[in-house]
């Protein structure tokens, strides 16, 4: 690990992520405790360096006038870079839902499967899909989407009766996205320990009570082991 001036730093231009969003809470944990989780960073030219993983908290520490954050530097090629980028950016909940699209295309270029995205960022196969589909729709009702003015399932000609299912798994993957960025932020890797051996309880408990897993609670487990690895 090494200590580098937050001005040799910059966000890539690969970032699928259009906005860091609100740092509010970050820039608070960082003043109290400091940045737990170094940044993965790669050398680019002129002496910089290019930031693969931590935007989000290179944003803060900048805010909060630090000249130094901890990194980690890789020699990384632009695709394994995007690759890094992309499954980190969409393990997080903050993603608009066709940043989420344009990310699972991007992966299906470098030439992962919809199964192989799935298991690498901790959702299920149908999500993958559907996220796909939403490309395949006019812009005017890609942007009503995105805006939340119109349902995915709507937009995609679902019935209402279909909808149950994938709605749940999509608010479980939510709710756990989002309690995982939080352990991530904080930087506490036994925490994240706790919930991937909770994930993979709860997964094999519903295995043996209904013979199957669900499709959210079945990559619960990946994720939470994602969290650990990043």
């Amino acid at each position: 690990m090494r200590w580098l001036p937050t001005g040799a730093l910059r966000p890539s231009p690969d970032n699928p992520r259009s906005s860091v969003g609100n740092i509010e809470e970050l820039k608070a944990s960082i003043a109290s405790t400091g940045i737990l989780q170094p940044l993965l960073v790669s050398p680019a030219h002129g002496g910089d360096f290019e930031i693969v993983c931590g935007e989000r908290r290179w944003s803060a520490a900048v805010g909060l006038g630090l000249q130094q954050v901890p990194c980690i530097v890789e020699v990384l090629t632009r695709d394994e870079r995007q690759v890094i980028m992309l499954v980190e950016n969409l393990q997080r909940s903050s993603l608009s839902k066709l940043e989420e699209a344009r990310g699972f295309e991007r992966l299906l270029e470098l030439g992962f499967s919809q199964k192989e995205i799935a298991l690498r960022i901790g959702k299920s196969t149908a999500h993958v899909c559907r996220r796909l589909r939403l490309l395949t729709l006019p812009a005017e009702v890609q942007g009503m989407v995105d805006d939340s003015q119109l349902s995915v399932d709507k937009a995609l000609g679902y019935k209402e009766r279909d909808q149950s299912a994938f709605t749940t798994d999509e608010q479980l993957h939510r709710s756990w996205i989002a309690l995982r960025q939080k352990v991530l932020d904080i930087g506490d890797r036994e925490l994240a320990q706790y919930l991937m051996s909770f994930a993979t309880a709860h997964s094999e408990w519903l295995r043996k009570r209904t013979g199957r897993v669900n499709a959210g609670s079945g990559v619960l487990a990946n994720s939470a082991r994602a969290a650990i690895t990043l």
